[in-house]
């Protein structure tokens, strides 16, 4: 079969066809029927790879193709876990608060060590490269009571991150079943992301395809360090613009429309396992949202630390922000600021960036961009404009790839054609599939010094509203 799609970079499928039971208590006869199951399903899902000309690996012990590293720079790996029947302490804990539902689920969801995208990934497949991005555990839980497909989003998110942690994969394929006389009954396939996506997926070739974009998807991005130009620390902190983003945090903070920081050490209760788990990652947290605003009197455009560094976006500092130009190599430059040590920018820097150096005016038609893990709920459309999604062209993806890049490009272009087309348009909103949604602020002369002038007015006004729960597609 042809390959139609710009983004298919015939990915592979590996796959490990041997459960891994982590719960000892699970009666045989079970273990026999998910197994059965998840044969039939790697079969079929293989054969939905191969029908498209992808190559398919399949485990053994005495496989040629395992005994040396096995490259895999495009596709999946898929690695079965049999978790077994939710426990009457976690359903019990719906009926708590927040607080203690995620303890509760610290304290008694199962942990293995070392995670298994080490363990099985990199020392059993030899995967390389290691620890394997598209690493996916298939989580099988027996939930007789849909306690998973029940959950509000936000416990949903927090239970699949637990997961993640726990387990050990930066993707989860998450399969509630139901055990009936000969076999198990499930409703779908959750395919759940670290950036909070958490679709319900009904077949295998929906499934299949999202796989095979996953697959296909290229790490990109970085950024290099230009010593050439000193930013003078009182210029710095006397920047209207850069005391904008340190405001805009603090707004969003107070609405909660910013989630805390993720730390990994709070998604597991080994504290050795979070130990070794932010030394595969190099980061021990993750925060989410990110901003960028365009500085006039710099000439550059500032976004905000990555989450890594110990940065809590609704309460940020000055040495929280970075100061960026993109480069046409796909990276930004990154410029020091005198007396204050300049961190490494958000993955989103690329993304929000790169786009203007297509065009030849001094000051880009947008001027502030703001990224939400949240929900679009309510807009003006006489002066705000949404960006339609194109999930043919743009399907689901993660950050700091390069469909990530392609879909934000494609956003910020129509954004700036809806308003060549209608002046009165103030700020374009993006439904980012599965992860949040993307606000974009247009160049007026009169908020050059605060780019997000209308886009806090909206939202105190009542013109522009988010919610909670990202719609899952």
């Amino acid at each position: 079969m042809n390959n139609k799609n710009w983004w298919d970079r015939n990915p592979s499928l590996v796959v490990y066809p041997n459960i891994n039971i982590i719960n000892q208590q699970i009666d045989k006869k079970e273990i026999l029927l998910v197994k059965e199951f998840f044969e039939n399903f790697y079969l079929e899902l293989s054969n939905y790879f191969s029908k498209h000309g992808n190559k398919v690996y399949i485990y053994k012990e005495d496989s040629p193709e395992f005994k040396n590293k096995l490259e895999i720079p495009f596709g999946v790996i898929l690695n079965p876990v049999l978790l077994g029947e939710i426990s009457e302490e976690i359903l019990d804990s719906l009926k708590t608060n927040d607080e203690m539902f995620y303890k509760l689920l610290r304290e008694k969801l199962i942990e293995v060590y070392p995670p298994l995208g080490i363990s099985i990934g990199r020392d059993l497949l030899k995967i390389s490269p290691s620890p394997h991005p598209n690493f996916i555990n298939v989580i099988f839980i027996r939930d007789e009571k849909d306690f998973i497909l029940n959950l509000d989003y936000q416990r949903r998110v927090s239970l699949f991150r637990m997961f993640m942690a726990k387990i050990g994969a930066f993707k989860n394929i998450v399969v509630p079943y139901k055990l009936l006389e000969d076999n198990i009954k499930i409703s779908g396939f959750i395919l759940s992301t670290m950036e909070g996506g958490c679709p319900l997926l009904k077949n295998i070739e929906e499934l299949g395809k999202r796989l095979r974009v996953f697959g296909s998807c290229k790490e990109v991005g970085g950024y290099v360090k230009k010593e050439d130009k000193i930013i003078s620390y009182e210029k710095w902190i006397n920047s209207p613009v850069v005391n904008s983003l340190i405001n805009l945090g603090r707004f969003l903070g107070k609405l909660n429309l910013l989630s805390p920081p993720v730390k990994i050490n709070s998604l597991v209760k080994d504290e050795r396992l979070g130990k070794f788990i932010s030394a595969i990652l190099s980061y021990s947290r993750q925060a989410e949202g990110a901003f960028m605003a365009y500085e006039p009197y710099m000439d550059l455009f500032l976004v905000t630390a990555s989450g890594k560094y110990n940065v809590d976006k609704a309460n940020l500092s000055f040495s929280d922000l970075v100061p960026v130009k993109p480069i046409l190599e796909g990276k930004v430059e990154i410029f020091p600021i005198e007396n204050i040590e300049v961190k490494g920018p958000s993955v989103e820097a690329e993304e929000f960036t790169l786009p203007f150096v297509e065009f030849s005016s001094k000051i880009p038609p947008i001027i502030g961009i703001v990224h939400l893990h949240r929900g679009l709920e309510y807009y003006d459309s006489s002066l705000i404009v949404e960006i339609p999604q194109d999930l043919e062209t743009y399907p689901p993806v993660g950050c700091g790839v390069d469909l990530m890049h392609a879909m934000s490009k494609y956003a910020i272009f129509y954004a700036i054609e809806k308003k060549n087309q209608n002046p009165d348009y103030k700020l374009a909103v993006f439904q980012v599939p599965n992860h949040g949604t993307n606000i974009y602020c247009f160049y007026e002369e009169k908020i050059i010094e605060n780019p997000f002038y209308y886009f806090i007015d909206f939202i105190n006004e009542g013109k522009l509203k988010f919610k909670f729960e990202v719609n899952q597609i």
